[in-house]
């Protein structure tokens, strides 16, 4: 069944033309995009300092990404935000996703090959994902706020996570089973980072200051 956008609240959103015919979309204001509505930015996408972008739908932004302001979503129910590549379909122009501010998608992780990537978001779930057909392979939870996502440098099948309960758990993305649980930390997990003996340890932070 074809969806159809609407009912989507707009106060200050305009849109700039641009240097060769580009355009670019600024948020000033209010942007919330209502369960079950799609919402599309082609040009490039700017949510300024103090503006609002509140995604309950599915959002798509095939240009580059700017957060300066506040984009996250509400509690409950199903929502997408999907970054289209390469920018004007030009590959050697790659999508950057810049800004001041956090999104509350709190981290994305490519694997080895770039064929695969990892997201952790601010309603509890990672979900492995197809780089070029961006279908959903995966989706994982421990009921946490995952924080921060490594891949393992020598095995694409398993991923490292940092969660709001002081822990970092080890995923086998084949059967979404936890293969191993880290808990010294005494706060939230903020960074993962493999090191020495090609990838066999890792240091990690927290906001214990460990």
């Amino acid at each position: 069944m074809k969806k159809h956008i609407h009912n989507i609240r707009l106060l200050g959103v305009l849109l700039f033309g641009g240097a060769f015919g580009f355009a670019q979309t600024t948020n000033t204001g209010v942007l919330h995009v209502n369960p079950g509505t799609i919402f599309a930015s082609v040009a490039e996408f700017d949510n300024k300092a103090g503006a609002e972008f509140t995604n309950n739908g599915e959002s798509y932004f095939y240009s580059h990404f700017n957060n300066d302001g506040t984009v996250g979503f509400d509690a409950a129910g199903e929502r997408l935000t999907r970054f289209e590549a390469p920018y004007g379909n030009n590959p050697k122009v790659p999508q950057e996703l810049t800004g001041t501010q956090l999104s509350h998608l709190f981290d994305v992780q490519f694997n080895n090959d770039g064929t695969k990537f990892v997201s952790a978001s601010f309603d509890r779930y990672l979900r492995l994902w197809d780089t070029e057909s961006g279908k959903v392979l995966g989706t994982y939870t421990n009921r946490r706020v995952p924080y921060v996502v490594k891949f393992y440098p020598h095995d694409d099948n398993t991923f490292v996570v940092g969660c709001s309960d002081n822990k970092i758990v080890a995923y086998d993305s084949t059967t979404g089973e936890i293969t191993q649980q880290y808990d010294h930390h005494l706060a939230p997990v903020n960074t993962i980072t493999f090191v020495e003996d090609n990838g066999a340890k890792m240091v990690t932070s927290s906001d214990d200051k460990k």
